[in-house]
Parts: structure tokens; C-alpha cells; sequence
């Protein structure tokens, strides 16, 4: 009877040591290509500047798709998540632009966020500041939890055209730390959590 079992584990190891390498790698591969095609979408579309400055609305459904989005990649369930009612927390990133670096695969991608230098108060009392990247897609930034645990930090999500790109950082002085991850708007897919760093290239309101 050792024999079957013998078998079945050198079987389950190769699948782990074999398949499972390729299937992370194909899963890579599909996120670098569904952000490929997202930033060359953006790229080539108009520019949709929307201010969001007075944007309550907005705020408040980004609030919440962030939120959402940070409690699924810690919990793997929709439970609350501290976001900050303190117009202080903001400080450090109102009215300044930073550039985002991430890679997937072997493809490096580099991210302008511009942000907002009037805070913007939800009706649940949550803080934030709007946000556009590089293309004039708009966004939102909030101060919330990290959403690989280990302290807090800000969290900025753009709408795009088929991907809400969503960036996790931590901030000292005009450098920052953090992960970059996407969800598809139309399937509710959430990717791997991406290293980014971040330059502060206007730390002056702009």
C-alpha cells in the first residue's frame, strides 16, 4: 500500500513544483496584458478630467470601492475599514504629484498621480482628496489601512475605461512605499499586490 501514496505525493509534488510556477506565471502575464491594454485605452482616449473637488457623490462611492477593495485583499471578506475623519492626515500629499513605479512580468510601468489641495469631506465624515493620473482619469485618495496589514497609509483609486487602478502607499518625505493592484470594473476580479515606489516630483501645491 506504500506505493500508491508514494506515488500520489511525487505526483503532488511535481504538480506543485511544475504546474503551480506556470499557472502564477500565466496569471502575471494576463494582469501585465489587462494593464497594458488599460494604459495604451487611456493613452489614446480624450482627456476626461473631471473635477472632483465639489464631487460629493463621487467621493463617496470611491470611498467605498476602496474600502471594499482593501477589506477583500485582507480578509477575503467586505468587513469595515478604518478611513480617517481628520483633514490633517491628508497634509502630506495636498496639492503635490508623484510618480508611481511598479512592474508586472518584465514590463515596468510608471504612474503620474496628481492630487487635489482641497480636502473633501464625505457624509460619513471620511476625509480625502481628489486624484488624476497622467491620462486625466480621475480618481480619489484617502487615508486608510495598509491592505497588506503593517500600519496605515493613503490609498488612491482611478477609474479607468475597464480597470480600477488602485495604489497602497506609505509616505516620508518625497519618497513613498506601497503596492499597486487593479480590479476589473466588469468581472470584480482583484489582482496580485504589486511592489511600487513613489518620487514626489512636485511637492509644492500644484
Amino acid at each position: 500500500m506504500k506505493k500508491p501514496i508514494l506515488l500520489i505525493t511525487t505526483v503532488l509534488l511535481w504538480v506543485i513544483f511544475n504546474v503551480s510556477p506556470l499557472l502564477a506565471d500565466a496569471v502575471i502575464e494576463s494582469e501585465k496584458k489587462q494593464v497594458i491594454s488599460e494604459k495604451a485605452s487611456q493613452k489614446d482616449s480624450k482627456n476626461i478630467l473631471v473635477d472632483l473637488q465639489t464631487d460629493k457623490t463621487g467621493m463617496i462611492s470611491n470611498t467605498e470601492m476602496l474600502t471594499r477593495s482593501i477589506a477583500k485583499l485582507q480578509t477575503a471578506q467586505l468587513q469595515d475599514v478604518w478611513v480617517s475623519t481628520d483633514p490633517n492626515d491628508m497634509t502630506p500629499i495636498k496639492g503635490t504629484q508623484w510618480e508611481f513605479t511598479f512592474t508586472i512580468g518584465s514590463s515596468t510601468f510608471v504612474d503620474t498621480l496628481t492630487f487635489g489641495s482641497t480636502v473633501l469631506t464625505a457624509t460619513d465624515g471620511a476625509v480625502g482628496l481628489s486624484a488624476v493620473n497622467q491620462y486625466g482619469y480621475p480618481g480619489l485618495v484617502i487615508y486608510t489601512e495598509m491592505a497588506t496589514g503593517g500600519g496605515y497609509g493613503f490609498a488612491a483609486l482611478i477609474q479607468g475605461s475597464t480597470l480600477d487602478e488602485l495604489y497602497n502607499f506609505q509616505v516620508s518625505g518625497s519618497n513613498a512605499t506601497g503596492y499597486y493592484f487593479f480590479q476589473n470594473r466588469s468581472s470584480g476580479y482583484i489582482s496580485n499586490i504589486y511592489s511600487m515606489t513613489g518620487t514626489c516630483t512636485n511637492c509644492s501645491p500644484v
